[in-house]
């Protein structure tokens, strides 16, 4: 069996892990994703949409604006 400082050791332990993991999941609780405005801009039946891949051939960082 443990003795006294083992389990106060634990204990601090037990409370460290159940402090972070609390604070953890209080810090991503406001950090969700959400779009703007409202109404929906896509069909009920899409599920995926497609993104292509682009290259810049430029030494340029970033991508020009349109």
């Amino acid at each position: 069996m443990f003795d006294k400082q083992a389990a106060r050791s634990l204990r601090a332990c037990r409370f460290l892990i159940l402090t972070m993991t609390a604070a953890a999941l209080l810090a991503n609780a406001g950090c969700g994703y959400h779009r703007e405005g409202r109404g929906v801009s896509l069909p009920p039946d899409v599920r995926r949409v497609a993104i292509p891949v682009f290259r810049n051939d430029t030494f340029e960082s970033g991508l020009k604006r349109w």
